[in-house]
């Protein structure tokens, strides 16, 4: 999702909403601070719940085209997750359509991690249940092995975070303006037929954003690789 973030700009998409699903203490928030972490701390780029929803817009606007989370969405209202769920694909507030917030728009991966399953609490507001539903990918997290053999791990994770955040950003933004907008819009195109063929995927029309989003971490993912920030 990290570096995915960055190459919604050159897609006909404005965004993506991820549900993380999973039980308290397996690893949904340490995975948005770690994504989060690769342009800057952590911390000062997620967000939670309980903050206004101006303030939320705000904050999409200022990251633009960089990875936000909101942590603990459990509770949330089902309105709110409406909302969220909107501004996360259509790269504005719908609610306040003013020259400042035209200004304000963004594309960009949000990501919203729970312990229950958020795909149905949306739909209780009236709206679209299918256009609602096909425009967030949810993720079921399980317990990590390595977290179940090393009950420290994820400490470990969060001391590293706190130290080392915003490098691999820097590098990866860079290599992007080097490749320019054409390339990685062949990019884009050339991956969407890779993944299909390499992992035996195939899409329904309705999936573009699910497509989209997996196409770009894809993506992301091998120019992170080439660019040796990681090794998988």
């Amino acid at each position: 999702r990290a570096f995915a973030a960055p190459l919604y700009a050159f897609t006909g998409l404005r965004g993506m909403v991820i549900s993380l699903l999973g039980k308290t203490g397996y690893g949904k928030t340490t995975m948005q601070d770690w994504a989060a972490s690769v342009y800057g701390i952590p911390k000062r780029v997620n967000t939670t719940v309980n903050d206004t929803q101006m303030s939320m817009v705000q904050r999409m606007g200022i990251w633009n085209c960089l990875p936000l989370g909101i942590d603990e969405v459990t509770l949330i209202k089902p309105e709110l997750l409406a909302n969220l769920i909107y501004w996360g694909t259509q790269g504005q507030d719908r609610n306040r359509v003013t020259e400042t917030t035209q200004a304000n728009t963004w594309a960009l991966p949000l990501s919203l991690s729970t312990n229950r399953s958020l795909r149905d609490k949306a739909t209780t507001v009236g709206a679209d249940v299918t256009a609602i539903q096909m425009r967030m990918l949810e993720y079921s997290f399980n317990q990590s092995a390595v977290f179940t053999e090393d009950k420290d791990y994820g400490r470990k994770i969060n001391t590293m975070i706190a130290d080392n955040y915003g490098l691999a950003g820097r590098v990866y933004l860079n290599y992007l303006l080097q490749l320019g907008e054409k390339q990685i819009k062949a990019d884009i195109e050339q991956r969407m037929h890779y993944v299909m063929r390499h992992y035996g995927m195939e899409f329904e029309p309705n999936e573009r954003y699910w497509q989209t989003h997996i196409v770009l971490c894809d993506l992301g993912s091998y120019y992170a690789k080439q660019l040796g920030l990681i090794l998988y």
